[in-house]
């Protein structure tokens, strides 16, 4: 007879609700001694308004007894909240405490269970500093027998419950869990808005004036909190060896018998059709995962983006560093996962007076169905990591553009040309090769560095071309690469000092982690961006710059050149916001090897891939490469290869779009189609920005179809997008929309030559519609919007 299972000898807890964090075990929900008015609990269970846990019991019981009151744990001391503890049996209250307020005794109670095998613990009342605290829980089952609940072993996801920061690190060779406990503790807590509070605990090393600060801040509208860890030195001689910092390190725990952990997670930008690639990976006993950034570029290998998932719930994962990151997953033998996440390499002395700061570190809590997590986490990053103009997440533009080493005049005349046919773009995009002294097509690498215009190609800058623009309405894209410069440069010549060369490399990494550099270099864009009235700053980079930062450190100073680096980018990006409010950063690194959290706060992705460039290039790839990064983010854009094709325009459609890729341009501007199309681009942009439903599975083979849909609530529409690939044999695709209204109808618009449809939100969900393409290399774009007659919607 096998034997027993944790659940049939102990019972088992089930997080049925919580509103921010884990449910700890003998720790407040900050991790830190529990705490009731003045008494400290070592035993019971800490969770957060408004909460539910579910209790099963092994056998009948006769009693519950607790001490419950709200947490006083020094983030939140000050604060007060209206919370109530509920016992509930068979969904009747069988307890109920009336409103604690915080700073009141332990109210000790005695709940009969009357032979029940399962009850809830419920908390309700302000979500807002609503930690509380069943310490001291038991119950008492009808053989006399006493369980304590903390024994009880939790079904789904769980933190480690050991004491501290959730990071770690190396210093004077010893860890810092055996230091931490001995450095004083402050924390203090700040009400930033109604939808945030900053949390800040600092320790300091009363030997070496080592100062750890740990910055978090915790999202009231999300299930959400973010932290980033900074380092000073405020003793007076330099500190021992700081090293193997991870910003994230702690375990997570399952319940024994529940499914294995999976890792989801997505490949990085490597300019393929599989960029973006969605990986389903499980993490069995013993097994190890690493993912990482490459070469100093955060997404250049995997996207720093991963949900922790169990059949239940989980907890997403985010990295917002925007250089040579790490993470790993270590599962051991039982149910554990320790998760760390961090630089990938740090080994450094600090000078006195001097900090630096860690990656930073994202949790999104979730249960429920994986997909609905994602669309939350969109949300969320729409919300709290896009940058905003006017309060409202930027736009991103639907435009035409031309290689930089282009005349004005010809420039003039495609403005002209566009302008005449009523292409409706919004933006003009000049990319590379508009600087120095550039002649020739491959000129654009090695003038970088020279970031003046080319007088014989721009005699008057971008007036003529800006001034020509804004008559019309439209605004001006202009490409800049400020990571690199290049031998003969203007910057070569005259501030040699800012730039770090490596062996049998033609290039050089400017030195954004000096000051000097920094500020001579933002001035000089600033100068251009007001001057020649750019809107969008398309910021390159075109350096792998690791080998550069790891070249510059010293034996003991090791990390510390990428830290200044990415640090000083960050500071770019911010003061051109500063300065120029309503301005628009590209983001491009390459094309989409620079997409994590920090990044993305500050910038955004309208060239996603350098995929469309290549010479083996398929829209089948744009494709898949939509369907994987919508899983995690909810702005990116790319652009058109071969304009005139609508399954290219189909594939390549998204949050923006540029209607022709600068360097590729076609002589015969096919202005009736564009004029169509990228009135079509406009009309669905913001559906993109909404839920994202990938109504097939990902693929890159070209004998099935490929679907998506994406779905506004808010605006009661969205778009599907199908396409049948080139060796694809079959004609028809049924696709099971997702996100409707059941009894709400809807009318649905198709780009092929059917008819519009009307269905109920119950049939497109259920039944689902034929999409239906008698060729392959075909697609169909259909529009669909919810009929506001008040009669056909549910209640």
């Amino acid at each position: 007879m096998p034997a027993p299972t944790e659940a049939e000898r102990f019972g088992q807890l089930k997080v049925l609700r919580q509103g921010w964090g884990f449910c700890r075990r003998n720790r407040s929900i900050e991790n830190c001694p529990m705490t009731i008015g003045k008494r400290t609990f070592t035993r019971g269970l800490a969770t957060h308004a408004v909460s539910r846990i579910a209790v099963t019991l092994p056998a009948p019981a006769i009693l519950f007894t607790a001490a419950i009151g709200r947490d006083q744990n020094p983030a939140i001391s000050e604060q007060r909240a209206a919370i109530e503890f509920l016992v509930e049996t068979d969904g009747c209250e069988c307890y109920r405490s009336g409103h604690i307020h915080g700073g009141e005794k332990a109210i000790p109670i005695r709940v009969p269970l009357n032979g029940a095998t399962e009850f809830v613990l419920h908390v309700r009342g302000e979500q807002n500093w609503g930690h509380a605290d069943w310490a001291m829980a038991q119950v008492t089952l009808a053989d006399g027998k006493t369980l304590w609940l903390d024994e009880f072993p939790f079904s789904g996801v769980q933190p480690d419950q050991t004491p501290g920061f959730p990071c770690s690190f190396r210093y004077g060779n010893a860890e810092s869990h055996a230091l931490l406990d001995s450095w004083p503790l402050t924390v203090t807590s700040q009400r930033l808005d109604s939808e945030r509070t900053a949390h800040t605990g600092t320790r300091v090393d009363p030997r070496t004036g080592l100062q750890i600060t740990l910055r978090m801040i915790q999202y009231h509208d999300f299930p959400a909190v973010e932290w980033t860890v900074y380092f000073k030195n405020t003793g007076r001689k330099d500190t021992p060896i700081l090293e193997d910092i991870q910003a994230l390190d702690t375990v997570l725990h399952r319940a024994a018998g529940q499914e294995e952990w999976t890792l989801f997670r997505s490949r990085g930008s490597y300019c393929e059709a599989r960029d973006f690639e969605p990986i389903d990976q499980p993490v069995g006993p013993s097994e190890r995962v690493v993912l990482s950034g490459k070469a100093g570029r955060s997404s250049g290998q995997d996207l720093p983006f991963m949900n922790l998932k169990m059949p239940e719930g989980g907890v997403l994962l985010g990295v917002g560093w925007s250089g040579q990151w790490s993470a790993t997953f270590q599962r051991d033998a039982g149910t554990g996962l320790t998760v760390r996440a961090g630089m990938e390499r740090t080994h450094l002395k600090l000078h006195p007076g001097e900090e630096i700061r860690t990656p930073g570190i994202l949790l999104f809590f979730w249960r429920g169905e994986a997909l609905r997590a994602h669309n939350l986490f969109r949300r969320f990053m729409l919300a709290r990591h896009t940058p905003k103009q006017s309060g409202r997440p930027v736009t991103l533009p639907v435009s035409m553009g031309q290689w930089g080493m282009v005349a004005t005049k010809d420039h003039i005349a495609k403005i002209k040309l566009l302008l005449k046919h009523k292409v409706p773009f919004e933006h003009f995009w000049i990319d590379a090769g508009w600087y120095g002294d550039c002649k020739k097509m491959e000129d654009w690498i090695p003038q970088a560095g020279t970031w003046s215009f080319n007088k014989k190609l721009y005699p008057n800058g971008l007036e003529p071309l800006t001034s020509l623009l804004a008559r019309h309405g439209k605004r001006m894209i202009l490409w800049f690469d400020p990571e690199r410069a290049c031998d003969g440069s203007q910057i070569r010549r005259d501030h040699p000092g800012w730039l770090t060369s490596l062996k049998n490399t033609p290039y050089f990494l400017f030195d954004f982690g000096n000051p000097a550099a920094r500020r001579w270099i933002t001035d000089h864009i600033a100068g251009m961006i007001e001057s020649q009235r750019i809107d969008i700053y398309r910021h390159d980079s075109n350096v792998d710059p690791l080998e550069f930062w790891r070249k510059k450190d010293r034996p003991d100073r090791q990390g510390i050149a990428e830290i200044r680096h990415i640090e000083g980018v960050y500071t770019f990006w911010d003061d051109l916001r500063r300065r120029f409010p309503n301005l628009i950063i590209d983001n491009c690194s390459s094309g989409g090897q620079r997409l994590d959290f920090e990044a993305l706060s500050r910038t955004v992705p309208l060239w996603r891939t350098d995929w469309p460039g290549h010479p083996h290039y398929h829209s089948d790839g744009s494709q898949s490469q939509t369907h994987g990064l919508s899983w995690w983010l909810p702005v990116h854009a790319i652009g058109l290869r071969w304009p005139g094709d609508t399954y290219d325009f189909h594939s390549t459609v998204g949050a923006g779009l540029v209607g022709e890729i600068p360097g590729l341009e076609h002589k015969a501007v096919p202005a009736a189609w564009l004029k169509k199309h990228l009135a079509i681009a406009r009309s669905i942009r913001d559906y993109y920005r909404g839920d994202y439903y990938p109504l097939t599975n990902y693929s890159l083979a070209s004998d099935v179809w490929l679907a998506y849909q994406f779905d506004r609530p808010d605006l009661a529409s969205g778009v599907l997008l199908a396409f049948r690939r080139e060796t694809c044999p079959y004609p028809v695709l049924n696709v099971k929309l997702r996100g409707l209204r059941p009894g709400a109808y809807y009318r649905l618009k198709f780009s092929t030559k059917d008819p519009d449809q009307r269905h109920r939100g119950s049939a497109l969900m259920n039944k689902g519609i034929d999409i239906r393409l008698n060729q392959p290399h075909a697609s169909a774009l259909v529009v669909y919007r919810r009929e506001s007659n008040p009669r056909s919607s549910s209640r």
